[in-house]
């Protein structure tokens, strides 16, 4: 029985817990920030040992959003990505599963410490719409902010019949919604504005899986693109952890 499978079946004690913290500790911290790098938060790069350095607001927002991942993984975090692994709904190993939860819990704090704005989902996609030669960068800022969601019901509301074939490339399926099916479906998107998510991956999924399915995205979900300084082909989550390690140690 793995270390997560024990903590799953029989909670947490003193010795489960110095055994995560030395297996996850790093490299949760290192997540969160990634993610506040690619929210535009940080102006340099930084290592989580010398977070001190921050702002007050930025100081913050990573101790808040650490302890909010603590909360998280001491009420169930754990058994609750095994019980989906186990039925087949993720695929994706431990850490990349937290770095999906470390990005919501970070939006909302930076949200709740005036660092960021209340988009609501219709805003954040009609912004794609509205924009001319901003689009490229209202695109990635929606993807930072709905991307999670998105994948969430692209899979809830396909044909079981299809769930399968949907599940193995769901990242293409949920570029081709915000780079293409939200700009050329702007009038469905007033209509169904009440709900904007739903309404719109339900259209899609009923109109244009097929091309979805095939499609290479072309922005990477990050929120003011202009401040994050690693290269545009990063966009694997362990890639841009290595990029942004090494920058840090050469910076040391």
């Amino acid at each position: 029985m793995g270390l997560l499978e024990e903590i799953a079946a029989k909670g947490w004690n003193e010795k489960r817990a110095e055994e995560f913290e030395r297996r996850y500790r790093k490299a949760i911290r290192w997540r969160i920030v990634v993610q506040m790098e690619r929210l535009g938060l940080l102006q340099m790069k930084l290592s989580p040992e010398r977070v001190g350095i921050l702002s007050d607001k930025r100081l913050e927002l990573f101790q808040n959003t650490e302890s909010d991942i603590n909360i998280k993984l001491l009420n169930g975090l754990i058994p609750c990505y095994l019980e989906r692994k186990k039925q087949g709904r993720v695929k994706v190993e431990f850490l990349a599963y937290v770095s999906g939860t470390i990005r919501k819990v970070l939006v909302e704090n930076a949200r709740r410490l005036g660092l960021l704005g209340e988009e609501t989902p219709y805003e954040l996609l009609q912004g794609i719409c509205q924009a001319k030669r901003e689009r490229k960068a209202k695109i990635a800022w929606a993807k930072y902010c709905l991307e999670a969601q998105v994948r969430w019901e692209l899979l809830d509301r396909c044909p079981s019949s299809r769930f399968q074939e949907v599940y193995k490339v769901v990242h293409h399926v949920s570029d081709y919604f915000f780079e293409v099916f939200v700009p050329g479906k702007c009038e469905l998107l007033k209509r169904v504005k009440r709900r904007p998510v739903v309404g719109m991956v339900e259209a899609l999924l009923a109109e244009e899986l097929d091309s979805a399915l095939g499609y290479i995205g072309k922005v990477t979900p990050y929120a003011r693109m202009e401040e994050v300084k690693a290269p545009e082909e990063l966009e694997d989550e362990e890639a841009f952890l290595d990029f942004l390690s090494q920058e840090v140690g050469r910076m040391e």
